[in-house]
This record gives structure tokens, C-alpha cells and sequence, in this order.
């Protein structure tokens, strides 16, 4: 079973975050 490293977790929240910007604009 593979669980989210803090890695995937670190890259997942910058996705999310620049998502959240571009959508801002």
C-alpha cells in the first residue's frame, strides 16, 4: 500500500495554491 510521502503532499499543495492563483486572476 503506498501512502502520500511529504513530498507528493509539498507538490500537491503548490499545485493547488498556483491553481488558486490562476483562477484568482
Amino acid at each position: 500500500t503506498d501512502h502520500p510521502t511529504t513530498r507528493q503532499i509539498m507538490v500537491v499543495k503548490m499545485l493547488q495554491s498556483s491553481q488558486g492563483e490562476l483562477r484568482n486572476i
